[in-house]
């Protein structure tokens, strides 16, 4: 009787992934911002792209720093930041629905 026991609980675990239930992901909802990936984007928020190449000597060379770079640096450094605030406020929401843990 132990082993027709035994084979039948065998043969019921088997099959018991079938009846095991997985929740489906629960949607982040977050900003599409948060999922651009700063590598492989052309028009990256947080990846800095304002390059001075200039002659530190050469007045009009320091204008180029001043009206072109550092105007460029600002628009990509406070892109940065709205993007990082609507990364911060979707796992804000994620942590008060409980779904998941900050460290």
């Amino acid at each position: 009787m132990s082993r027709l026991s035994l084979i039948v609980v065998l043969l019921g675990l088997t099959g018991c992934p079938r009846w095991i239930v997985k929740p489906d992901p629960v949607p982040a909802q977050c900003d599409a911002i948060c999922y651009v990936d700063d590598k492989t984007a052309d028009d990256s928020a947080c990846a800095s792209r304002a390059r001075w190449e200039g002659d530190p000597a050469d007045p009009k060379a320091i204008d180029g720093l001043i009206y072109g770079t550092v105007p460029a640096l600002r628009k990509e450094t406070w892109t940065c930041g709205v993007r990082l605030k609507a990364c911060q406020q979707c796992i804000d929401r994620l942590v008060k629905a409980g779904v998941i843990a900050k460290p």
